[in-house]
């Protein structure tokens, strides 16, 4: 995953490209994550179902209430997947991993060091929080109080992490639940998450990322990330159709 930080700017934008693959300029999904959806295809196609999935998504929880009784979450996977997913998540070797990934880790720590003024006496989300490395990022840069959002067995590690750091455990909290199910206190002036799967929309970690801007942020609040591209190119080797990798 190929990501590319612009210097002083108020969120984090990403070029997102799948792993293992080299990717080339063609087709270009567009897709704003903040209060102004934008979407830019050169296939008209292609722009029109994906404008209607958008749509879809964009649909969420109005700011600070729920709907029904019921989970989006819960409508969006099953019940089996939902446990496996999160199974995955609250493992430490996973969340090793995603530490060790140095230009994940180093990107999103210089982003939010150098946007400082962001979150400088700011409320903060981590949506997703995991081992809680976001929330301590915020915290370091002055963040009034952080939120961290962790609905796997993680939030249980993520809670000792912050306990052993005393100077930040004062300003950040565990909570251990599904964005779509947990209330917050206040709203959020920044919303902080690694809503990215492979090719940007696998997991639909991305339809809870919407669901927490439109639950809990505030007017005129910031989301890190904003936006995320899909580059996409035509490739033809006929001797791939011969490889049976999957046996």
């Amino acid at each position: 995953m190929a990501m590319k930080y612009h210097r002083k700017i108020s969120a984090l934008h990403l070029q997102i490209c799948s792993r293992r693959l080299l990717l080339l300029k063609a087709r270009i999904f567009l897709i704003h994550l903040s209060n102004e959806k934008r979407i830019l295809l050169k296939n008209v196609t292609l722009r029109k179902r994906l404008y209607a999935f958008m749509l879809e998504v964009g649909s969420c929880l109005p700011n600070g209430t729920v709907s029904d009784s019921s989970s989006k979450f819960d409508n969006k996977i099953e019940a089996a997947s939902a446990k496996m997913y999160f199974h995955y998540y609250g493992q430490l070797l996973h969340q090793q991993n995603m530490l060790q990934d140095y230009v994940r880790t180093g990107t999103y720590h210089a982003a939010v060091m150098e946007n400082r003024s962001d979150f400088s006496g700011r409320i903060v989300v981590d949506v997703g929080a995991g081992s809680d490395i976001f929330s301590m990022f915020a915290a370091l840069a002055g963040a009034k109080h952080v939120y961290a959002v962790e609905a796997s067995e993680m939030a249980d590690y993520a809670r000792k992490l912050i306990a052993g750091n005393p100077l930040l455990a004062e300003r950040i909290t565990v909570i251990k639940g599904k964005i779509e199910d947990v209330e917050l206190p206040e709203k959020a002036d920044v919303l902080i998450s690694e809503p990215m799967g492979t090719l940007l929309v696998n997991e639909r970690m991305l339809e809870t990322y919407v669901i927490a801007r439109d639950r809990f942020l505030s007017p005129n609040g910031k989301m890190f990330p904003t936006v995320g591209r899909i580059h996409m190119a035509k490739h033809k080797k006929p001797t791939m159709v011969h490889k049976v990798f999957w046996n």
